[in-house]
């Protein structure tokens, strides 16, 4: 009888072929992971972005309007130490600011409300962003419970 030689050069080399295709399927599969996380993280930050520009928009024009009867309802209460009586057309225009109401600002969230409800926030990696987030969501609290 004769023995045939099992090709153990041959196994050898399928089984490097197939540990290096795993391998870089393997690879591949993580830099394609990491690829899209990247677009998405783009993307959030493109989102966040443009809410936060469209909120500083808003911002201006309100501190402005806000800065304007804080003064008038200073003016009106430095006329009790007055020596002159001023006119009543003054005194009307500065006591009308103690009825105004603070300047509203619609804060434009959308991106950031879908960023937090989707986890997506997770994406962003950035100390000082999340530091900066935590004191708009304390000054943002402080507004709403002062209004």
């Amino acid at each position: 009888m004769s023995q045939q030689r099992l090709p153990f050069g041959r196994f050898a080399a399928e089984g490097v072929v197939i540990v290096v295709s795993i391998l870089l399927a393997f690879g591949v599969d993580a830099w394609w992971d990491g690829f899209q996380e990247s677009g998405r993280r783009s993307d959030l930050i493109a989102g966040l972005s443009a809410d936060f520009e469209a909120t500083q928009e808003q911002l201006g024009p309100a501190a402005a309007d806000g800065d304007a009867i804080v003064q008038r309802i200073s003016a009106f209460l430095a006329l009790r130490g007055s020596s002159q009586p001023p006119s009543l057309d003054s005194t009307q225009f500065l006591a009308h600011a103690l009825a105004l109401p603070p300047p509203e600002v619609a804060l434009s969230l959308g991106n950031y409300d879908a960023a937090v409800q989707s986890g997506d926030l997770g994406l962003i990696d950035d100390v000082e962003f999340f530091s900066a987030l935590a004191e708009f969501q304390r000054a943002h609290d402080w507004v709403e419970d002062t209004w």
